[in-house]
């Protein structure tokens, strides 16, 4: 948390590597700064009105360490996980059955971990080479939680017409302890798609940054240094499909701040 007045909110939008702080007003009301730190001395009677001030806009966080890979489950043959497919019939070094078409729902998910990088790009990696780093044991036990999270999001999903085609989870270790860090089934680390749009063979318009993907793709944007600023059109593009999902999934109007 940063020095702030906590009347304004400071959300970003997290795409690539890309942050785009101040361009998405209201998407990010967990992402709110804390009042000035010196408010935390004064008087609990003054205390108390910053307390209710902050009710639902505040989180208590323990620091974890982080364990530098990424826990990644596909349902569905797309994006990334298909361009290594039309290349290797393999995903992460599994091997899928001949002839998948792009956007097919897969026999059962799979779990294809990417090793973190602090600088560069995350890299994909073979199950075993995840063992090797962390030990059979824990490795096992990352894939069998992510793969259980994974199907029961996508059944709750699946209840409200979406699809959930892909995600991603980021674990940490507090006192001997393993817990989930980061963000969970957001738009930011989900690939969602409407039901009634899953069609084969093509690109689906999905619930989530696709727009900013997009955009960044065709920029030429080496991912490197310093993104280009988003166009006011691909930041409503993608804010409507962030409250579409929000009011589908949870079944209740998004409420303009």
């Amino acid at each position: 948390m940063h020095q702030s007045s906590y009347q304004d909110p400071q959300p970003d939008l997290y795409c690539e590597h890309a942050l785009r702080q101040g361009e998405v007003q209201d998407l990010a009301e967990e992402r709110q700064a804390c009042r000035d730190s010196r408010d935390m001395y004064l008087e609990p009677q003054d205390l108390s009105a910053i307390l209710r001030s902050l009710q639902d806009r505040m989180t208590i966080a323990r620091r974890a360490k982080r364990i530098d890979f990424e826990c990644v489950v596909r349902g569905y043959i797309t994006g990334g996980g298909w361009r290594q497919y039309t290349a290797h019939q393999a995903v992460n070094g599994i091997e899928l059955p001949a002839g998948l078409r792009m956007n097919e729902k897969l026999p059962e998910p799979i779990f294809t971990p990417s090793r973190k990088h602090d600088e560069g790009h995350d890299e994909d990696v073979p199950f075993a080479v995840m063992c090797e780093d962390l030990g059979t044991d824990l490795a096992e036990k990352l894939r069998r939680i992510s793969i259980e999270l994974y199907m029961y999001a996508a059944e709750l999903c699946a209840s409200k017409g979406i699809l959930l085609a892909d995600c991603k989870f980021e674990f940490g270790m507090i006192d001997g302890e393993l817990v989930i860090i980061d963000e969970l089934f957001t738009p930011d680390s989900s690939r969602f798609w409407s039901a009634d749009q899953y069609v084969l063979d093509r690109d689906i318009d999905s619930l989530d940054k696709e727009p900013v993907r997009r955009y960044l793709a065709a920029s030429g944007w080496d991912k490197c240094g310093t993104p280009p600023v988003l166009p006011s059109e691909v930041v409503e593009a993608t804010r409507s499909r962030y409250i579409e999902l929000f009011e589908r999934i949870t079944e209740q109007q998004w409420i303009e701040a």
